[in-house]
């Protein structure tokens, strides 16, 4: 499988990558912006995008946007990663589609959890609704 990661913040860039290698995914590319990984997107066949919400100048909730309007695109997982715990971004990442949605900072476990969840059992990419963990605290 074959994992985009899209953060502007390069140590955790890579921090995430490492952690997804770990779980088993022969290869994460890494964009360190919103057209960057779009390149990747419509270029390379991508299994499941981990992205950060927060960039500039295009965010990652635009991103995701972008993906659900593709037809060829629109049933890829997608996780949204942000440091903003607002009930709001959970709202407007569930509106925009996103898979998931992970709270940094996070831990190899939580990273696993949320994309064995969103990952589809069937062949193929799948969507899934976003749920929401009760062991999170989101207030």
């Amino acid at each position: 499988m074959i994992a985009l990661v899209v953060e502007d913040d390069s140590s955790f860039r890579e921090v995430v990558a490492f952690m997804l290698r770990r779980m088993g995914f022969r290869r994460v590319i890494m964009a360190s912006d919103v057209e960057m990984a779009w390149e990747f997107l419509t270029r390379s066949r991508i299994d499941i995008v981990v992205s950060d919400w927060n960039m500039e100048p295009t965010m990652g909730i635009d991103l995701l946007r972008s993906v659900r309007a593709d037809h060829a695109l629109a049933r890829m997982p997608f996780v949204l990663m942000t440091a903003n715990l607002s009930l709001d971004y959970w709202h407007m990442a569930l509106e925009a589609g996103a898979s998931d949605f992970l709270c940094k900072p996070f831990n190899l476990k939580q990273l696993q959890d949320t994309i064995t969840m969103v990952l589809p059992s069937g062949n193929g990419p799948g969507r899934r609704m976003m749920t929401l963990h009760p062991s999170r605290n989101i207030f």
